[in-house]
């Protein structure tokens, strides 16, 4: 009689194991089966400026690292699955890091949108003269755009005026004037960077 207990008692415990199994499954993971439970995540990068794609930001997650693609589209696979940082850069942007939950065999969708670095110009006036009116506007562009230094005011000889929030790593073209738009100086495909104010000294 305690025999048959004692079988008894194994048979069930024999039983519990083999449900564990079967319900939590034995090495479920990543494709190492090292137990890692992980998920996928894709997205969309673009410029907040004028909403157009990204091609060419580095997205990583982690120590991995993707590349957007001309559709602005990249796409993480084996990711584990909790909260973690995507982390978005590229030359001409600034760094974006955002969170994003990923779930376990599920194929998270996580958009993100870079906002376009901002570099200044610096005019310093040693000319002698009164500057009137400022003109600076992409090269590429087909007008000079609205005056700068704004009606009623002047840059008089000896004195700086500086632009701020000019898009970075493109070509610009600048013009200064005088009265009755009497040209002292212009420049023409001046390339500004991201990595540093640019000086335009008119003597």
């Amino acid at each position: 009689m305690k025999y048959r207990v004692s079988v008894l008692h194994a048979s069930k415990a024999m039983l519990s194991v083999l449900i564990i199994l079967v319900l939590f499954g034995c090495g479920v993971g990543d494709e190492d089966n090292q137990g890692i439970f992980t998920g996928s995540v894709t997205g969309t990068v673009t410029n907040t400026y004028n909403s157009s794609v990204l091609e060419s930001v580095t997205v990583k997650i982690g120590d991995k690292e993707q590349t957007t693609d001309v559709n602005g589209v990249y796409t993480f696979s084996a990711i584990e699955v909790g909260a973690r940082m995507v982390v978005a850069s590229h030359s001409s942007f600034d760094t974006t890091t955002s969170a994003v939950d990923v779930k376990q065999d599920i194929s998270v969708t996580h958009d993100m949108g870079l906002d376009p670095a901002m570099t200044s110009i610096k005019i310093i006036n040693n000319t002698g003269l009164t500057i009137w009116y400022l003109y600076i506007s992409e090269s590429s562009g087909s007008s000079w755009g609205r005056e700068l230094i704004g009606a009623g005011n002047y840059l008089y000889s000896g004195n700086t005026f500086t632009v701020t929030g000019l898009l970075c790593n493109k070509k610009y073209d600048m013009k200064v004037d005088g009265f009755l738009w009497v040209n002292i100086s212009s420049k023409f495909d001046e390339y500004l960077s991201c990595d540093s104010t640019y000086e335009w000294v008119i003597e």
